[in-house]
């Protein structure tokens, strides 16, 4: 790592939520390799996650799983997924509370990125036991309400052969007018008409309709969909089934386009050419509750929240 330089700039929702949110967190996350003295830290600092976020992870990988499930023929119940929530929970709470993501505790082998390193575990929060069992019981309800949907009915007595994507591929990602994006939809398929399905496990958002939409410019890549007859359906799981679906129109893909193209600019303003990215261009930002549930505040001078880190 003696002449560490950044992957090439790429862009997501993701990206561009960290990068809006606070340019220090994203200043850390995309060049944390540049400095040799906190490479190591920062690159253990970038595998963590929160319990929001967790069971929105577990969320997915249970119904993807499901999903799977069905596409071999094999039964799928209720019961069986939620008793699959609670595994996978139990599992990645262990691994963060024993802190096997350490170097010092990891099996031979195994990347860090392999384990789960809860936020709140990472930083001593008093309530991540009562937290847990929270986002666990939103986990648990995300699964029943969609196992007990007409749409879930409907998704099971579809030709799995019309299935395009179960949230089971790895990352991929399309060229947008000489941008790399990337998009992963969590389902799609093309029974009757070409459609492609968001789980949210979370409250409806301003930027889930803009997702879908270059959801759909993935689709017109990867399986030669047209984005104008391309159902989206954003599936809120929680507290209550709630489906926003809509077929989006040429004023729809044409701002998602100028979306991307112009964070992307905006990104592409602040990369370093040949010397190190200069962390003064990149400001913090002034919300203490971003700063609550950052995972660089240990290293941030100026977070408001500075926490200490536990070696």
């Amino acid at each position: 790592m003696e002449n560490w330089q950044p992957s090439t700039l790429s862009w997501s929702f993701s990206i561009k939520t960290h990068f809006n949110a606070c340019k220090r967190r994203y200043f850390f996350y995309r060049f944390w390799g540049q400095d040799p003295k906190l490479k190591w830290k920062l690159l253990e600092l970038r595998n963590i996650t929160t319990l929001v976020m967790l069971r929105g992870t577990v969320t997915h990988q249970v119904i993807a799983e499901s999903l799977s499930a069905l596409r071999d023929g094999l039964p799928v119940t209720l019961e069986s997924a939620k008793e699959r929530v609670t595994e996978i929970m139990l599992e990645k709470l262990r691994e963060s509370y024993y802190r096997l993501w350490h170097v010092n505790n990891r099996p031979p082998g195994r990347k860090i990125s392999e384990f789960t390193n809860l936020l709140e575990h990472y930083y001593g929060f008093p309530d991540t036991d009562q937290r847990a069992r929270e986002n666990r019981a939103i986990a648990l309800a995300c699964i029943e309400n969609l196992f007990r949907s007409e749409l879930w009915t409907e998704i099971a007595s579809t030709d799995p052969q019309t299935w395009k994507a179960t949230d089971e591929e790895v990352f991929s990602s399309f060229d947008l007018d000489g941008i790399k994006v990337y998009a992963r939809p969590d389902f799609a398929h093309s029974h009757d008409q070409p459609t492609i399905i968001d789980w949210k496990t979370g409250s409806p958002g301003e930027e889930d309709r803009e997702q879908l939409v270059l959801y759909s410019l993935f689709a017109q890549w990867k399986w030669e969909w047209r984005p104008y007859e391309t159902k989206l359906c954003a599936v809120y799981l929680h507290p209550d089934l709630m489906l926003d679906t809509f077929t989006p129109t040429s004023e729809d893909v044409s701002r998602v386009t100028k979306l991307v193209k112009a964070s992307f600019n905006e990104m592409m303003e602040l990369e370093p050419v040949h010397e190190k990215a200069d962390i003064s261009r990149f400001p913090p930002t002034n919300d203490p509750e971003h700063c609550r549930w950052c995972s660089f505040q240990g290293v941030c001078e100026d977070s408001p929240l500075r926490r200490v880190i536990t070696d």
